[in-house]
């Protein structure tokens, strides 16, 4: 893990498949589905479509590296939109797979 470089997409996957090895059949790839969050029954979050997840990712770490921002606030502001694109599947239970319509 050491010599993975945070910037980098391609070690960002590599980070995802050593941690989730065994846990998540999906893992050190972006998802390949929709994904909701739900509060019972009621659809809180729809994360971006997964076709676009590339593109928001490159697009998020391009901003952390060229942001001027405080490194505290950048973190969060990368960890909130990091979240909202929920790149990865990751089993939680408020989460829900979405399936498009046929």
């Amino acid at each position: 893990m050491l010599q993975l470089n945070p910037a980098s997409v391609d070690d960002l996957l590599k980070a995802h498949k050593l941690m989730m090895n065994g846990l998540a059949s999906e893992n050190g790839q972006f998802r390949f589905g929709g994904v909701g969050v739900f509060e019972g029954k009621m659809l809180i979050h729809m994360a971006p479509p997964a076709e676009f997840i590339p593109e928001h990712i490159r697009n998020l770490f391009t901003w952390y590296q060229q942001s001027e921002l405080h490194p505290l606030i950048k973190s969060a502001v990368f960890h909130y939109k990091f979240e909202f694109i929920h790149p990865f599947a990751d089993g939680n239970v408020t989460q829900r797979h979405l399936q498009k319509a046929a």
